[in-house]
């Protein structure tokens, strides 16, 4: 009798975790929706801005069949402008485009810069935090908080999880598939809405979040130490760039390899075995004329070399991730020193970034964009009909969870599956323990009370 009993307090505190949780989640729902739904469309958003940005050439000033300036001469006339400033990355652009793009660092800041390709005129100048698509990427990850706000959209991500999960358990036993725009009780409508919504794209959002969790601060690190723990190979070099270049030809006296290697799958170091006297640089105008650059998928991003012996890296950044390329050239020679495809990742990784392609639009040109749009609208309606159903059915004058229905059990599948997602879900599951820790002292606290009063009143 005694256990029935505890198992009953245990559905009904399951039972307002979803409607608490719900509250909790609705406003970081509906900003992570509407962020996320303006980002599906980079690419469009994108090619609109620079677009707009290149009317401003005035008419004219493009010669027909003018020849662009050298890189190289583009990049020297646009830091004159800016004393003390370091090229970032060098955007190439179509050969229709007027201009090209430039990110620079100077004792203000990074700055995006649109240059006149055909002769090395400023066309605009815009604070790289201030593009909008930079705004729009760091409310939807970041809130606009820093690390802060990461943690915050990965626990209200995690905790979307569980809404989606509990709430088809709390589905089950009615099983209804449609809505009901016919009762005339308001709150039976917005509730059979919410329902059906939840069972026909339960598992479309549950995929778009899951597909988000590697990039977050505590999952995303949790699923690289488990690469690591069961040696899963990833090529390494793709954003932390280690590599030097030699100044004189790859050529060993002491017998060593090329590569001298710590970690494969994270830091890989070309060594310099020789002191000779410097070699000119290669130029950034002959790092975009290697047929492999020529070759890689727009938009592509070129980082000069860092420091001495740094080398020139060109990063294929098309959102479909299998046709991502990164290639690393010899600052000396120009020779490419390393190449990572999508095929050199382990298979584990070619899924998780297939999983982002997905959850970016761009796995399958512009129905996934439009499967992306029918999530976030979704997204949207469960959390505004789900804040309906709470106001038109919370207690009168209190901000609390109505009383659970009793055609609506919870079953014991329920509390097993948000168990383990409290497992699979660490900011899920130490938020469970903190409410737990919360409830129990709020608990005794109120029992010790009572037996204060009771106390006071036998014997003053």
């Amino acid at each position: 009798m005694k256990t029935r009993v505890a198992y009953s307090k245990l559905q009904q505190r399951v039972w307002r975790w979803h409607f608490y949780a719900g509250l909790m989640v609705i406003p970081f729902a509906l900003i992570l929706a509407l962020s996320g739904s303006l980002y599906l469309f980079k690419p469009q958003i994108s090619a609109f801005y620079d677009e707009q940005i290149n009317k401003t050439i005035p008419t004219g000033q493009v010669a027909k069949n003018a020849q662009p300036l050298n890189a190289d001469r583009l990049l020297d006339i646009t830091l004159q402008r800016y004393p003390n400033a370091q090229l970032k990355k060098y955007f190439p652009t179509d050969a229709d485009d007027p201009s090209v793009e430039m990110e620079i660092k100077t004792n203000t800041g990074h700055k995006m810069l649109w240059v006149n390709k055909y002769n090395g005129e400023l066309i605009a100048e815009k604070n790289v935090a201030d593009l909008p698509l930079n705004i729009v990427k760091n409310i939807h990850g970041e809130l606009l908080a820093g690390n802060k706000g990461s943690y915050l959209v990965e626990f209200m991500a995690c905790w979307m999880i569980v809404l989606l999960i509990s709430g088809l358990c709390l589905w089950w036993p009615n099983k209804t598939l449609l809505p009901n725009f016919t009762s005339n009780n308001k709150r039976e409508v917005w509730r059979s809405l919410h329902t059906s919504l939840g069972i026909w794209f339960s598992l479309l959002i549950l995929v778009f979040l899951l597909t988000g969790l590697p990039w977050t601060q505590v999952w995303g690190e949790g699923f690289k130490r488990l690469q690591n723990l069961i040696q899963l190979k990833n090529p390494g070099q793709e954003w932390n760039v280690t590599l030097t270049s030699s100044p004189s030809e790859h050529v060993h006296d002491d017998g060593l390899d090329l590569w001298t290697t710590q970690n494969k799958a994270e830091n890989v170091t070309l060594i310099s075995q020789h002191n000779a006297q410097q070699q000119n640089a290669v130029s950034l105008q002959r790092i975009l004329q290697k047929p492999t650059v020529q070759k890689m998928h727009m938009p592509i991003e070129v980082y000069p070399p860092k420091m001495e012996n740094g080398v020139w890296t060109v990063r294929s950044m098309t959102q479909y991730r299998p046709d991502r390329v990164t290639v690393h050239f010899d600052k000396w020679s120009g020779e490419e020193i390393m190449r990572i495809t999508f095929a050199d990742y382990n298979a584990l990784k070619q899924v998780v970034a297939l999983g982002i392609s997905l959850h970016e639009g761009a796995l399958f040109g512009w129905l996934n964009q439009l499967l992306g749009v029918l999530v976030t609208l979704a997204i949207i309606l469960l959390s505004v009909s789900g804040f309906i159903i709470w106001w038109k059915r919370k207690p009168q004058g209190k901000l609390a969870a109505p009383k659970k229905p009793a055609a609506t059990p919870i079953t014991f599948a329920m509390t097993v599956a948000i168990t383990v997602l409290a497992v699979f879900l660490p900011l899920v599951g130490l938020s469970i323990i903190a409410v737990f820790i919360f409830e129990l002292s709020w608990y005794l606290i109120s029992k010790l009370k009572v037996k204060r009063k009771k106390h006071k009143r036998l014997y003053g």
